[in-house]
């Protein structure tokens, strides 16, 4: 079950996997996955993490067969250690984010990137690690700490370079690219967009 969302000119999928059956998913899309593909989503112990990252396997292909009108099971993803994923053959980009049991997905022809997470009281003592003291003193409650986390996450994903200490430099006011965070119950989203 998904739904679709609209912002930035682009379709952010939504999934909720709560009730979703791993066994189910797994007879149905395994065609679509290669071997390293489908050791890696059996290594997690979770149940909920697994269904996640099986979601997150296939949407890709699934979702840019669509749009391309071809094969997902011809679609090859690219995957290395530390790096983003890409398409092998394709001038696309695709950004995946997962919090508890929902996994948010994005594609498009420019570099984009999503974050998503569930909103619950617990410490967010993490945004010191890539915010900065003014950009902490400036979140006062949890929704703005929620957008200030998600913000980073995005914006580390469009980078490729993944959570660290630089993201203290970066600030939503001073980046030359598209960006959004929308509320959804209780699911923070946001994207990052080249203009």
């Amino acid at each position: 079950m998904f739904n679709k969302y609209n912002f930035l000119d682009s379709d952010v999928l939504i999934f909720d996997t709560k009730n979703d059956n791993y066994e189910v998913l797994l007879s149905y899309f395994s065609s679509y996955l290669t071997k390293e593909e489908l050791k890696k989503i059996e290594s997690y112990q979770i149940l909920k993490d697994k269904i996640c990252h099986l979601i997150s396997y296939v949407i890709p292909k699934i979702e840019l067969g669509k749009k391309l009108n071809i094969n997902p099971k011809e679609i090859i993803i690219i995957r290395k250690d530390n790096e983003r994923p890409y398409y092998k053959d394709y001038d696309y980009y695709y950004s995946i984010s997962h919090s508890d049991t929902y996994v948010a997905f994005v594609l498009s022809n420019k570099n984009i990137a999503v974050d998503i997470e569930t909103r619950q009281i617990r410490d967010l003592k993490a945004l010191e690690y890539v915010a900065s003291e003014d950009e902490i003193e400036e979140t006062s409650d949890y929704d703005s700490k929620y957008q200030l986390w998600t913000f980073k996450e995005a914006y580390a994903k469009y980078t490729g370079k993944g959570i660290g200490r630089y993201l203290k430099d970066i600030k939503e006011s001073n980046i030359d690219l598209l960006h959004q965070t929308i509320f959804i119950n209780h699911l923070v989203i946001t994207l990052i967009k080249e203009k």
